[in-house]
């Protein structure tokens, strides 16, 4: 008989708190019950003014809009915007520019006491700018250093990303770049290994210095450069430039500094008379910029007229110069160098993917196999899955298994198989999307351990989206655990209806009571994403095996069954949200009497029962005493 229904909490799912949408779902509020968080911009502005932390996180799945500037005065501060999601999890959509930082004009000439002012922000998705995203000026006779970490521009179509314009200094205190006080006419194959721009002027000040540290740049259309340099100090450090199509350079500095370290450029467009990297006449490039690789780059043709073209860095006086006589400026022939060419480190072909999975197997050892950005691995009914049978695997789209960099695994009756007694197989950022049968399949026992984070499925239309089974006979089931639900409530704030926690406040939230099998197999699912589903059994299938779900969204699904069916396992899931979705069984979470479930801060909004179903439409348990929800 049915033992009982626990529904979800009936606040929206655009009232909660731990989602990472990479599909257009908005998630606001407060991302813990410890730190405050920010979802819009004025309260952040207000609260920046008012310099209430050093430190203001925006919530995760946080969409900003519109323009935001900074005014900086004698009484700014140093402070950081940061995402509380790592993975680049907060959004910031502008019809115009993102984010300009300057000088009140009553302070620009006036010296900063602490310097430097340093402002920073992390893992912020920049998008959909029609102008300059980023304009950086600053003060005159004072240092301001802004730096940006794991920041990611994309779908940009304005005029440039990025822009250093500070204002020239009069302070000669300020900057630590000494030059040559000669012009420097080294001809040798290393003219890259310069000191300093080809000028007699010596010391040159810099009162703006930029840091970019593990951001990328991707499908941004601009008519100038990506990043232009004038008169700053600007360091790229571990970044990515990825499919972006420029009427100038990527990279552009004007009397200024730059540095490029450890710097990918692969698939872009850009004018073949300045360059990927364009350095003019009256600036200085650090000779680690030769690290920077590139692929598969296409530059194109201009009108501006060169002594010839340049794919690489273009470096506007590098060559022999002459000193012209009552000029400051030298006269130096411009010199090209080529990037190295980037390794191929990444798959997009799915027979080579294959070779190399079952090259693994034979030497034992697991490894990281990226899926290139944008790779489609389409899969036909008579192509195999996917398989994995070695611990230690990972599969990730890109660089950093970011579901932005947009790797499918397209149609076919299976898409992914992991069986034996494999642990610490990690599947990141992988949109599978199509299969006619079950889309994921796990199969095995102890030590099995399977984690999938920021991964997606859409348009399954077989069996189930995940399926894990315990591969051998289970224990006998103690009959005290038989269908065991605990559901601790949503814990909200007071005064602040749309301010739901990520947690309850029982310490004893992760401790699963009666589990099965302690060693047996185990499954993570974390923000995840499943959507327009049509199914004839359930989303995932959990046979024997303990299931973690958290901060997953389920969306405009159908399933014949339920979204998650635990058959003799257990299951804990957590911070979830359910929305417009259509189940049949009573119940979109259904535990037989021989499992044990633990849920908190379940959200779920304009579900309903198929035809032939009544009931529950939020956690059901099947037991021989009947349970109730909260």
């Amino acid at each position: 008989e049915q033992g009982g229904c626990a529904d979800f909490d009936s606040s929206t799912c655009t009232s909660t708190v731990a989602f990472f949408d990479p599909l257009g779902h908005i998630g606001k509020c407060h991302f813990n019950s410890l730190v405050d968080g920010y979802s819009d911009s004025l309260s952040l502005l207000k609260d920046i003014r008012d310099q209430i932390n050093t430190v203001f996180y925006l919530c995760p799945g946080t969409v900003l809009n519109g323009e935001v500037e900074l005014i900086l005065d004698q009484a700014s501060y140093d402070f950081t915007i940061r995402c509380a999601d790592t993975r680049r999890g907060c959004i910031w959509d502008s019809s115009t520019r993102h984010l300009v930082v300057h000088a009140d004009d009553t302070y620009t000439n006036v010296t900063y006491t602490e310097q430097p002012l340093t402002i920073g922000f992390e893992g912020i998705t920049f998008r959909k700018a029609e102008d300059v995203s980023v304009v950086l000026e600053g003060f005159q006779n004072s240092t301001l250093s802004v730096f940006f970490s794991d920041c990611n521009w994309e779908d940009n179509n304005g005029t440039s990303i990025l822009v250093i314009n500070p204002p020239k200094t009069t302070d000669t205190s300020l900057g630590n770049e000494t030059l040559p006080t000669t012009a420097n006419t080294d001809t040798s194959e290393n003219q890259l290994d310069i000191t300093g721009r080809r000028t007699l002027q010596g010391l040159i000040m810099f009162s703006l210095d930029v840091k970019l540290y593990g951001c990328v740049f991707t499908q941004n259309t601009v008519k100038d450069t990506i990043a232009t340099n004038y008169n700053g100090k600007l360091i790229v450090d571990r970044c990515s430039f990825r499919q972006n199509d420029a009427e100038g350079s990527i990279l552009a500095s004007i009397g200024g500094a730059v540095a490029v370290t450890d710097a990918s450029f692969e698939r872009n467009t850009y004018n073949m008379s300045q360059g990927a990297i364009y350095v003019d006449s009256g600036s200085i490039i650090s000779p680690a910029s030769t690290e920077a690789c590139g692929l598969a780059n296409y530059a194109t043709e201009s009108s501006y007229s060169r002594d010839y073209s340049c794919s690489g860095i273009y470096i506007e006086a590098s060559g022999p110069c002459e000193v012209v006589e009552g000029s400051e400026i030298n006269s130096c022939k411009a010199t090209c160098y080529e990037l190295d060419e980037c390794p191929l480190d990444c798959f997009s072909d799915y027979s080579a993917l294959v070779d190399a999975l079952e090259e693994a197997v034979d030497a034992d050892t697991g490894g990281v196999f990226k899926f290139c950005p944008n790779a489609i691995f389409d899969l036909d009914k008579e192509a195999g899955p996917i398989l994995i049978q070695s611990s230690n695997t990972t599969l990730q789209c890109g660089e950093d298994g970011s579901v932005r960099d947009n790797c499918v695994i397209q149609g076919g009756m299976q898409q992914l198989k992991i069986v034996g007694n494999v642990s610490g197989v990690n599947v990141l950022g992988i949109i599978m999307n199509g299969a006619e049968d079950v889309s994921v399949t796990i199969e095995g026992s102890s030590p099995l351990s399977v984690q999938f984070a920021e991964c997606v499925w859409k348009d399954i239309s077989g069996l189930a989206a995940v399926s894990i089974r315990h591969g051998f006979a289970l224990p006998p089931v103690p009959s005290s655990i038989g269908g065991e639900i605990t559901v601790f409530p949503n814990e909200t704030a007071d005064n602040d209806d749309d301010d739901l926690s990520l947690f309850g406040d029982d310490d004893g939230i992760f401790k699963l009571g009666g589990k099965i099998d302690p060693d047996g197999p185990t499954l993570v699912l974390y923000k995840c994403f499943f959507q327009s589903n049509n199914l004839t059994g359930s989303m995932v299938v959990n046979e024997g095996a303990y299931v973690d779900i958290d901060s997953c969204l389920f969306i405009d699904n159908f399933v014949d069954k339920a979204f998650l069916s635990i058959e003799n396992g257990d299951a804990l899931v957590a911070s979830s949200c359910f929305k417009g979705n259509v189940h049949a069984l009573d119940g979109l979470i259904v535990s037989d009497n021989s499992s044990s479930l633990v849920s908190s801060g379940l959200y779920g909004a304009e579900n309903s029962i198929n035809a032939g179903a009544s009931g529950c439409s939020g956690i059901s348990s099947y037991s021989d005493e009947c349970t109730t929800g909260p």
